[in-house]
Formats: structure tokens, sequence, C-alpha cells
């Protein structure tokens, strides 16, 4: 008695033709990855930078103290620093920040531009910014933007309030309000 077999699993064809096709569905959404991820080291920096400030403001008003934010651009990687004080402190100096440092190494591929001073000191008082460093009044007291590898970019606007407002320049970054 011959008994037919049935058979069983993929042919070497069927694997080859599947995984090409495999193959050109990732090569075709890798450009696609590499932006969205691009993207959300902008979200992540400029976010990153709004608690910051926020930290700033609760510690001058929790320690009755002056608190400083110093904004460091033109440093590789950029880097920004929080110190209890009215002194800048340099984030570039391993322990000068004696709150927090931040250091621009953590966000690759993202550049930071300042508009309006390299940082600002905060009253105890109300937790609103007292004095600014290196320019900047008015309603925006300095602005920080932060641009991604694909041109996404965002930025910070600290008002004297010290708030923060967050706005993406020239609509580049879905999620926020263009400015």
């Amino acid at each position: 008695m011959n008994a037919k077999r049935t058979p069983q699993g993929f042919t070497v064809v069927e694997l080859m033709i599947v995984l090409v096709v495999a193959v050109i569905l990732v090569l075709l959404a890798a450009p696609s990855f590499r932006s969205m991820q691009d993207r959300q080291r902008v979200k992540s920096a400029g976010s990153n930078l709004n608690v910051d400030i926020q930290y700033a403001r609760s510690e001058a008003v929790r320690k009755n103290a002056e608190v400083t934010v110093s904004l460091s651009a033109g440093t590789t990687p950029w880097c920004y620093g929080v110190v209890e004080g009215s002194a800048a402190c340099d984030c570039t100096t391993a322990g000068s920040c004696g709150l927090k440092t931040v250091s621009g190494a953590d966000f690759r591929g993202v550049s930071m531009a300042l508009t309006g001073g390299n940082g600002f000191t905060i009253n105890p008082r109300q937790g609103q910014v007292a004095a600014v460093a290196g320019g900047g009044s008015g309603a925006v007291t300095a602005a920080v933007t932060f641009t991604g590898t694909t041109g996404a970019q965002l930025q910070s606007q600290i008002n004297s309030l010290g708030r923060v407002l967050q706005c993406a320049p020239g609509g580049t970054l879905s999620g926020y309000p263009s400015c």
C-alpha cells in the first residue's frame, strides 16, 4: 500500500518571497521611524526644560532663596543647570550646578539656541523671574529653541512670571501651537 504524504511546512521559494517582502517593508518604514525618533527627542528636550524650570521655581519658594537657571547653547554638547543663589553656574563643570545639570548628550541630534538671555534668577516669594542674565525683557524673558536633525523645532518661552509657553516655530511639530 502506498499512502500519500501530505506536504508540511513551506518551500524555500515561499520563505524567500516572505523574507524579501519583509525587508522591503522595513526599508520603507525606516525613514519615517527616524523622523519620529527625532521629533520625540525634540519634544523630550523641551519637556525636560519645562519640568526643570518648574522645579527651580518650586525650590526657590520651598527654600525661600533665589534659584538660578543657567543655559549654555555655545558648548558641545549644550547644557543647562539649576543652582541655588543668584550667581550663574557653569554646567560644563561637574558639580558646579548644585541642584541639577542636564546635558545635550542625552538628546542625540538635538541642538539648542537661545534668544533674550542665557539664564535667569527666580525670586523666592512668588516664583517669578527676578533677573535675566545676558539680556531679555518684556513679555518673553528668554526663549530656548530645540531643533532636531530633521528640522523639527520646539520653543520654550519663559515669561516674567516664570511660566513656560511651548510652541513650534513655523508649525514644525504637531501637537503644539505655532509661534
